[in-house]
């Protein structure tokens, strides 16, 4: 029996197979998924074609029509219009986009391999997090922004202008990728390379620049609509602050709206202004915490070590990104992908909290979104714990950050040899 095991252990399947199995859950999720549904699902993909369509037609972004997202989103929702854009559907634009989306999962798949030593476990755990996370990964186009933080924190070390570069990318794709910034910065300056912190601030500055300019040139103030789009959004409906109201609602009988705008499901209700009007606050200071924390962390490691241990910068860019997730007004499903990695970077027990929560978030969104929009009292709670979820997650990795947990045998063997440790 136990060699049976033995054989069946997915660790033991060659690496490709390994690699390819993401897109290829991906493709299973969307093609067992019922048309109708699937229409559903994808709702933002007929968002993403009607802009490809409009700018292969000679339309003008920002300008001729309305854009939500920066510069660079029209890149994958364009993609899969190539070659040719003439005939291609709503359905057919869906597999088109769910196969550039399996192709970045092989790819980041990839890079958590090598960056882990070619562990085929790695492999497996990536592809088991991104089987959960189907919906979110398959149709919407946040996980062109996960390679590039995920391209940033492995490349940290030796290359910080390619990070620089990468972090800058992100944010001109969905924004969030900025938040790291201030972390590798701190990471930078703790092992005294300042041209290595010169690097990746101008790396990543500089891309946003050009592409903010590219955009200026072409429609001019129009470009920056996106960034006051994004300032005037109310609660929407999955955010931390929104399910706090949901469940007054539901314990209290406390008066909620629940209206579409901006694209989004937005909760109105009393203290909902409050919120909203709190949440850059809020932001600042857990960002702001996160970065002085790790600041702490990086600067002891190095002093005790002659060395910053990968599996810092990992945990303190983690803890940004869901400090990010539970300070913000607007938090939709797939937010909860910007964690995948570092369900395979952290340590054993803060990855599976991850994958509980990605778990929790697909199941919400897939299951018992209708629900939810009802105002059901067993979706509050699904919608509450997983909002709790989030929280822990966030504190734990501030925690862990702080104590300095998960160091023994990190490698850094690169800083080693520049300062003589070790």
């Amino acid at each position: 029996m136990r060699a049976l095991v033995a054989r069946l252990d997915p660790r033991r399947a060659p690496a490709v197979v390994l690699l390819l199995t993401p897109p290829v859950l991906l493709v299973l999720c969307v093609g067992l998924t019922a048309e109708p549904t699937r229409l559903i699902f994808a709702s933002d993909l007929a968002v993403y074609r009607s802009y490809g369509l409009q700018l292969l037609g000679g339309s003008i972004p920002y300008l001729d029509f309305h854009v939500e997202y920066p510069p660079l989103a029209l890149v994958p929702m364009t993609l899969p219009l190539l070659p040719p854009p003439g005939g291609i559907d709503d359905l057919a634009y869906i597999w088109r986009f769910t196969l550039v989306e399996g192709a970045l999962a092989v790819a980041a798949g990839w890079v958590l391999y090598d960056a882990t030593g070619r562990s085929r476990s790695t492999l497996v755990m990536w592809a088991l997090v991104v089987g959960l996370a189907w919906a979110s990964v398959a149709l919407r186009y946040d996980l062109w922004a996960v390679l590039c933080v995920l391209v940033a924190v492995v490349t940290i070390e030796r290359r910080p202008g390619v990070a620089g570069v990468a972090l800058g990318l992100g944010t001109m794709l969905k924004l969030y990728p900025i938040a790291l910034l201030p972390v590798l910065g701190a990471y930078a300056l703790a092992r005294r390379d300042r041209a290595g912190f010169a690097r990746l601030f101008v790396g990543c500055v500089s891309v946003v620049v050009v592409v903010t300019g590219a955009a200026w040139a072409v429609a001019g103030p129009a470009s920056l609509g996106w960034l006051l789009y994004q300032q005037d959004r109310g609660l929407q409906i999955e955010s931390v602050g929104a399910g706090l109201l949901l469940g007054l609602h539901a314990l209290t009988g406390q008066p909620v709206d629940v209206a579409n705008g901006f694209g989004s499901m937005q909760v109105r209700a009393p203290g909902s202004d409050l919120l909203v009007a709190a949440s850059p606050v809020a932001l600042a200071v857990l960002l702001g915490a996160v970065t002085a924390v790790a600041a702490l962390r990086f600067r002891r490691d190095f002093a005790e070590l002659g060395c910053v241990p990968r599996s810092s910068v990992a945990l303190a860019s983690a803890a940004a990104i869901a400090a990010l997730l539970v300070g913000s007004k607007v938090l939709s499903v797939q937010y909860v992908i910007w964690l995948l990695p570092f369900a395979i970077l952290l340590p054993y027990r803060d990855g599976w909290l991850i994958v509980a929560v990605t778990a929790l978030s697909t199941a919400i969104y897939t299951i018992g979104y209708p629900g939810l929009l009802r105002l059901e009292t067993p979706m509050i709670a699904a919608l509450l714990a997983r909002n709790v979820l989030l929280a822990v997650i966030a504190g734990w990795l501030l925690v862990e950050t702080w104590t300095r947990r998960g160091v023994a045998g990190d490698p850094c063997d690169g800083d080693r040899a520049r300062s003589g440790a070790g």
